[in-house]
């Protein structure tokens, strides 16, 4: 017998008539959830009681869930998740950290903190509309997600996007031959 796998609306759906059955959802998206507030969030503990957080919503909501994309609507509850977490504390940021490769030298390590810094730096001159774009986009939503989660049209998400990364590439201009040798 062929087992047909089910696909996310089926598993919205089963998630609506018994909580049980939200775990397929749970697992299928942790990982990008967790990225993302990792991104925004800097701090992995900060980032994994968040993850508990968006989830625990999500599964409180099932029963409201009516929308087309499960994704745009969980990562809308991220937003605000994160949203929340800023006005209760302030992140601490260390870019570096997440960016490091494998034992670098000393002078390359002092290359990549300082890009990652520079980076960081250059991320908090963005708009906020614009530093959750990139995030979101960061977490693998398309554009039409994105717009779903923030509350914006396909052609907005494309514009925010654009601006954004035109500023970070102005921004990290200095950097560039860092960023390409190191």
């Amino acid at each position: 017998m062929i087992e047909v796998a089910a696909t996310e609306q089926d598993e919205v759906r089963a998630a609506q008539r018994n909580r049980t059955a939200f775990a397929p959802l749970y697992e299928r998206y942790v990982d990008a959830v967790y990225g993302y507030c990792l991104r925004r969030l800097g701090d992995p503990e900060v980032a994994a009681d968040t993850t508990s957080d968006i989830f625990m919503r999500a599964l409180n909501s099932i029963g409201r869930f009516h929308g087309d994309s499960f994704r745009s609507w969980l990562f809308a509850i991220a937003r605000n998740a994160v949203i929340d977490r800023y006005r209760s504390t302030r992140p601490v940021i260390e870019l570096a950290d997440h960016v490091a490769t494998a034992s670098p030298g000393p002078e390359a390590s002092a290359l990549q903190r300082e890009t990652g810094s520079a980076l960081y730096a250059a991320l908090q001159q963005l708009t906020d509309q614009q530093r959750e774009v990139v995030s979101l986009r960061l977490a693998g939503l398309t554009g039409r997600e994105i717009g779903n989660a923030m509350g914006m049209t396909h052609g907005a998400v494309k514009a925010t996007q654009a601006r954004a990364f035109v500023r970070l590439r102005e921004l990290m201009a200095p950097h560039r031959t860092e960023v390409n040798h190191g």
